[in-house]
């Protein structure tokens, strides 16, 4: 810890304490056990020398000359028989690194650092081998990945693989090759998966939606329940994302991690975690969706703003969705990104005064994906996205719900947004604001008026949760039933449940009931 925190004076004040007690272990001991002293004293000085090569792989380290000193010490402890030169260093620090035994793992330098082809020296040319050790499908992987040759055998022998998570955002195309994605995760893991159910998207000749992507829960239910969290993300915060300098302060964090730790006690665990547009600092996000999928719980999160790897001022403005499973064989999750396709006026004016642009992606509405959560579909749209009817239109018919991730004064516009939206996209419209303005609900299409907000918070001195269900089983009922009969519901449990399906509605077979 000394050496990779650089702080090599604390570290040789160390040293000097450990020789100090060897010595007076020696000093006060009897002779009969002084073999055995100088076992651990050279046991003792070989651990410290592997934990400070282990050390100087962390990310950024330079201090090879400071490092030559501490490993001088660390000789000194037990008859010194090595010199060391700032090449021999790097060298051995390449070593450790590249056989994935350093303190910093090779899957992080190699995504992050790694700017050059390795050349396959010692590569296993039997067939045999190969296949056993999967190095073909590691070769694949890396190619659709778009990485730099890897050193194979840091990752035919991994000490910390690849996760699934991992797998899916250093090679998306996983997502698109379902048999890929298997093969991967046994070459990287070493560990097989389901082969019951596809996983990504899925091709449309089997249904009537463009852009399917499905994923088994860890439990199927005909209703889902949906926390919604009221937190608050301030102007300042805003323009530090923008920036490039996000508040990452240890208060920040504890607040997210107090809030995910309130609804893990909640005796109505919610299905999904909603937080807001811009409210999670991307450097976080995947822990926080990692600790609410351990516990059985998706995530949908507004990132905050962070730099295009190409061009520093621009800005992407992404949600993240961090779907939940046990396809691999255990509790895990899936995470996408969805982007904002344009921001709204306010928002192009705020960043242009500080010299940044938001990232605008091609396609439009048409390219996003309808999340097939199981039997649970929805889709996502960031603020003001959804004031164009187009983006509302890709949805109809489509969608159990549509989670409208939120920075936005204007409630009052916003709230005939989402109620029209409710009606004419006829689903469950899941809005998440920013707590500084509220209007956080779940708006349901429902006969009655007094029934359609589900849940409809704001304001607060605090961040806080709360949680909503959706019967959305009993939607898709009532809209197949409406088709069938032309409106004319004659079911008891679902005849005045809920408003009468727009004109020119159509229904996905795949939602069909």
């Amino acid at each position: 810890m000394l050496i990779s925190c650089n702080d090599f004076g604390s570290a040789k004040k160390f040293l000097e304490k450990v020789s100090f007690t060897l010595q007076l272990i020696q000093d006060t001991s009897s002779a009969n056990i002084n073999n055995g002293h100088s076992l651990f004293a050279q046991h003792l000085q070989k651990f410290l020398k592997e934990s400070a090569f282990q050390a100087s792989t962390v990310k950024g380290f330079s201090k090879w000359e400071e490092l030559t000193e501490v490993l001088r010490e660390i000789e000194n402890l037990y008859q010194p028989n090595t010199e060391y030169s700032v090449e021999a260093l790097q060298d051995t620090a390449l070593l450790f690194l590249t056989s994935d035994l350093g303190v910093r793992s090779y899957k992080d330098y190699w995504y992050y650092e790694q700017k050059s082809n390795i050349a396959r020296r010692g590569e296993p040319k039997n067939e045999a081998v190969r296949n056993i050790l999967r190095l073909d499908t590691l070769s694949k992987f890396q190619k659709r990945s778009k990485l730099n040759v890897p050193f194979w055998n840091a990752l035919a022998f991994p000490t910390r693989p690849l996760s699934i998570q991992e797998i899916v955002v250093i090679c998306p195309d996983v997502l698109k090759d379902y048999k890929l994605f298997r093969l991967a995760v046994m070459a990287i893991r070493g560990a097989g998966t389901s082969e019951v159910d596809n996983v990504g998207f899925i091709n449309k000749k089997s249904g009537d939606i463009e852009h399917l992507f499905a994923l088994s829960p860890p439990r199927r239910d005909s209703e889902v329940r949906i926390a919604l969290t009221n937190i608050e993300t301030t102007p300042s915060q805003w323009a530090g994302a923008a920036k490039g300098t996000p508040d990452r302060s240890l208060k920040r964090y504890q607040n997210f991690n107090d809030l995910l730790n309130k609804i893990l006690k909640d005796k109505g665990r919610p299905n999904y975690v909603v937080f807001p547009e811009l409210s999670v600092p991307r450097k976080w996000a995947f822990g926080l969706a990692r600790k609410l999928a351990s516990n059985s719980i998706s995530m949908i999160a507004g990132l905050e703003y962070y730099p295009c790897a190409s061009d520093k001022t621009k800005l992407h403005n992404d949600s993240m969705i961090s779907l939940v499973t046990r396809w691999p064989g255990y509790l895990s999750n899936v995470d996408l990104f969805q982007p904002k396709l344009k921001p709204s006026h306010g928002e192009r004016k705020g960043l242009t005064g500080l010299k940044k642009e938001q990232v605008e992606p091609q396609g439009g509405v048409s390219n996003f994906p309808i999340f097939a959560h199981g039997d649970f579909f929805f889709g996502v749209l960031i603020c003001s996205d959804l004031t164009n009817m187009q983006n509302r239109l890709h949805f109809q018919g489509n969608v159990d719900g549509l989670f409208v991730l939120e920075w936005n004064r204007d409630v009052k516009t916003f709230s005939f947004l989402v109620e029209s939206a409710a009606h004419d996209v006829h689903t469950n419209v899941i809005q998440v604001n920013n707590r500084l303005y509220g209007d956080s609900r779940i708006r349901s299409p429902k006969d009655k008026d007094y029934e359609r907000d589900n849940v409809r918070v704001k304001g607060g001195i605090s961040d806080y949760y709360v949680i909503g269900e959706i019967e959305f089983d009993r939607l898709r009922k009532f809209q197949s039933e409406h088709l069938q009969t032309n409106g004319d519901v004659k079911d008891k449990e679902l005849k005045g449940s809920y408003k009468p399906l727009p004109i020119g509605f159509r229904m996905s077979t795949k939602r069909a009931r």
